[in-house]
């Protein structure tokens, strides 16, 4: 179990009123998980503590050996659970609000809107469970996987920050396929990483632990990491650097980059991590591969509009067109 966190499991386990000594083990995890459900069901409430959650989305779209393409998350947030269970409610009274998609990038859809294409999506069906289906269509028919690297885990509070998920179980599933598969060509695909920031990447001086914030590939990295594998990161034919605590300064160093080569146990993937699909996107328009794409490609547009433009033009080169010509926004 990686990042283990003792409290919050007992505090759910005596809301729960789970009978028997409470251990901080996988299987305790996961029989916490299965009481958890037959209490939501009687209460139609989430309990004040956040329960140990199972991910609802990976049985949906099962990955398939012979796709070369990933698109790689963490954990939905928890508003997927009003799919579960019909008007659940917090402890509050509260309505718990339901995702516009019963399915990965589900709240605001945004991820969806770029890679498709504005006329594609908005020619999907307006029934929510329709507009999966046909979001699991194209993947397929693209040949894209989609899977979260985390099977259980457990937050210490109801939001979506990636931070906040502790007692995590690694979706093992994931692992093996990307461990057994030969990676010449295989892209790996985040939504956020710190590589495309101006700050570089960042290691916590008290443990000595990478600290990965709310960034995607970070926390990809980390938990890699604490499950004791070897991951290094190359621009394009450079040195390759171990992501450690030694080389935090090398790391750190690493800026404004959008794609990269991501070595794990010496296995070699191609990799972006970009902006995120999100509004809230920080202030893109200072990043400086923000600038060289638009400087190129549309000077004298809005805001708005360039941001869409690059976030359509990242997402659809990395996943449907040739991602090795991203490369060329590394450098001026």
């Amino acid at each position: 179990m990686l990042k283990p966190n003792e409290t919050i499991l007992n505090n759910s386990s005596k809301e729960l009123d789970l009978a028997g000594e409470i251990k901080l083990t996988e299987k305790c995890l996961i029989d916490l998980y299965k009481h958890s459900i037959e209490y939501i069901k009687s209460e139609n409430k989430l309990p004040c503590n956040p329960a140990p959650e199972k991910h609802p989305y990976k049985a949906a779209l099962p990955l398939d050996n012979s796709f070369q393409k990933f698109i790689i998350g963490t954990f939905p947030p928890h508003t997927y659970q009003s799919d579960l269970f019909d008007g659940l409610h917090y402890r509050s009274g509260k309505k718990v609000s339901q995702p516009k998609l019963p399915f990965y990038h589900g709240n605001r859809e945004m991820l969806w809107k770029y890679l498709l294409g504005e006329e594609q999506f908005n020619s999907l069906d307006s029934d929510r469970k329709s507009r999966k289906n046909e979001i699991i269509d194209f993947l397929k028919n693209k040949k894209i996987n989609y899977a979260d690297i985390i099977d259980f885990c457990q937050r210490r509070e109801y939001n979506a920050d990636d931070s906040n998920l502790f007692n995590i179980i690694l979706n093992e599933d994931l692992m093996k396929l990307l461990t057994s598969k030969k990676s010449d060509n295989i892209l790996l695909a985040f939504n956020t990483g710190s590589f495309f920031t101006s700050s570089g990447m960042n290691f916590s001086a008290r443990d000595q632990k990478l600290n990965p914030k709310s960034f995607v590939f970070d926390m990809f990295v980390y938990l890699l990491i604490e499950n004791g594998r070897k991951v290094e990161v190359q621009i394009l034919n450079g040195e390759k650097i171990v992501i450690q605590y030694a080389n935090r300064n090398k790391l750190k160093n690493i800026k404004n980059i959008l794609s990269f080569n991501l070595f794990i146990d010496n296995e070699k993937f191609f990799t972006v991590a970009g902006p995120s699909p999100a509004n809230g996107d920080g202030r893109l328009q200072d990043n400086v591969i923000f600038k060289r794409f638009i400087k190129k490609n549309c000077p004298n547009k809005s805001v708005g509009f360039q941001k869409k433009e690059f976030k359509r033009f990242v997402y659809q080169t990395a996943l449907l067109g040739n991602y090795q010509e991203l490369e060329f926004l590394n450098f001026d």
